[in-house]
């Protein structure tokens, strides 16, 4: 997405990074409440610590706070874009990143508690089999979080605009079901 508005250091990009990281701050709020509670909302071992990956991280804003997360052992972020990967690590020397696909990921089954991925998904020809390889990669009584823009939310103009470069760079909307 920092390519689209301009570059990294433009701008639009700021703009677009300081709307996101507070999106960021509450999704990684929300899943660390997912992480760290069992079911019925009673709460799971607090000495339990969880690894994450950020599955089409780009920038890795989430990373960087998860990891930073007590109950967190290791937080890998990883995406297809390698000069999003470099201007995560400039911004947070401390991230382990990894370049992978979301279709074919290098990681072996079961390998995370949480898998998460927001605003990729909407991009990709098969959608269904990201959240799949995604599911692969999650312990079985691990998470799986997928973001992805809602038909009525705020991109509701989409459906109008799909076809236009800023309809694509989008990506598409979905409907609950």
């Amino acid at each position: 997405s920092w390519k689209f508005a301009g570059g990294c250091d433009s701008s639009a990009n700021r703009l677009y990074n300081w709307l996101r990281q507070g999106v960021n701050r509450r999704l990684v709020t929300f899943l660390c409440r997912q992480i760290a509670c069992a079911d019925r909302g009673a709460c799971a071992d607090a000495s339990a610590r969880v690894r994450v990956l950020e599955a089409g991280s780009g920038t890795a804003f989430a990373s960087s706070l998860l990891a930073r997360q007590p109950t967190v052992s290791k937080a890998i972020c990883m995406d297809v874009d390698i000069n999003a990967l470099l201007e995560a690590k400039r911004r947070d020397p401390t991230l382990t990143a990894v370049v992978g696909d979301l279709m074919c990921m290098p990681f072996a089954a079961d390998s995370f508690s949480l898998v998460f991925n927001s605003s990729t998904v909407e991009h990709l020809n098969d959608p269904s089999a990201a959240v799949e390889e995604m599911r692969r990669v999650c312990e079985d009584k691990g998470r799986v979080f997928v973001g992805l823009p809602h038909l009525w939310g705020p991109l509701i103009f989409q459906r109008l605009i799909r076809n236009t470069a800023l309809g694509v760079w989008l990506g598409t909307v979905f409907s609950r079901s």
